[in-house]
């Protein structure tokens, strides 16, 4: 009677022939055929462990088989999914970027998004790559746009803090310049730079929303210029005790503006610098 539970694992040969034998379960030669049980019989000389891990019964053997083949199948699945996420989708627009979760504050770039997904499904790119790569640079971008907003903010308060500094400079040195005449010559320039008859409307405007109008630096300019002119008088400017000689206040004194803007000598100018200066009467 054949042996239950073993049988020799060179399945019997003559002489003693063979490798040094195992023991394998009977079921193996007699119910899992020649090229299993000539297979098994290799592995398990060459590993006595795997010898020992082979069940002792057809029924043990039929559950660990089926158990493996689960695992198997298992890993199987495994791959397969894996495999298909590393594959780009169909079209770029399965990418489905437009249903990301952007970041607050964050508002979703249509062009970009679709420059972004062009490019990856060009370079083969699996679909959840994409989408993580996506959301990494929305709030990286985010981060960094703020990061600048405040650095700018930064800069322009530093500016500002300078220009006051340098305003605050400028505006002693015109109250040493003019003096006690500084709180009068101020409104007074400023209202001279807006006379639409000496200084163009559209310039009169750009100089007050660039700030000009009211600024010291400019008007330190402005006063040099002036005094350039030999004097004031010349532009129209009111007269004020100290400006300029009595000439050229005479001057500014004979001209008047029209409507259109246009200046002419006032009516009787000739009769009343005849009386001032006889000697410049035409001789009758």
């Amino acid at each position: 009677m054949a042996e239950e539970n073993g049988a020799p694992a060179n399945g019997g040969a003559e002489g003693g022939q063979g490798s040094a034998s195992v023991s394998l379960p009977k079921y193996v030669p007699d119910n899992l055929g020649k090229e299993v049980h000539e297979q098994l019989t290799k592995l398990a000389t060459e590993d006595p462990e795997f010898a020992k891990s082979i069940p002792q019964t057809l029924p043990e053997f039929g559950k660990a088989w089926l158990s493996t083949r689960a695992q198997l199948s298992e890993i199987s699945r495994k791959y397969k999914e894996a495999e298909e996420g590393r594959k780009p989708p169909n079209s770029p627009q399965d990418y489905g970027l437009e249903k990301s979760k952007l970041p607050e504050g964050m508002v979703y770039d249509k062009p970009f998004a679709d420059a972004f997904q062009a490019k990856a499904h060009k370079l083969g790119l699996p679909v959840k790559a994409v989408q993580e790569l996506y959301d990494w640079y929305s709030g990286f971008a985010l981060e960094r746009s703020k990061a600048i907003g405040e650095q700018q903010r930064k800069q322009e308060a530093e500016r500002e803090a300078t220009r006051a500094r340098d305003l605050d400079q400028m505006k002693t040195a015109l109250r040493i310049q003019w003096g006690d005449r500084y709180d009068s010559r101020m409104p007074r320039n400023v209202a001279a730079l807006q006379n639409p008859t000496l200084i163009p409307t559209e310039l009169s405007q750009r100089l007050d929303k660039a700030g000009f109008l009211r600024d010291p630096v400019f008007h330190l300019w402005w006063d040099r210029y002036v005094s350039m002119t030999t004097s004031d008088r010349k532009l129209g400017l009111p007269r004020e005790e100290g400006d300029g000689t009595e000439e050229e206040a005479n001057a500014a004194e004979a001209t008047v503006v029209d409507k259109d803007g246009k200046r002419h000598l006032k009516p009787g100018f000739f009769a009343s610098t005849a009386k001032r200066h006889p000697a410049r009467k035409k001789a009758s």
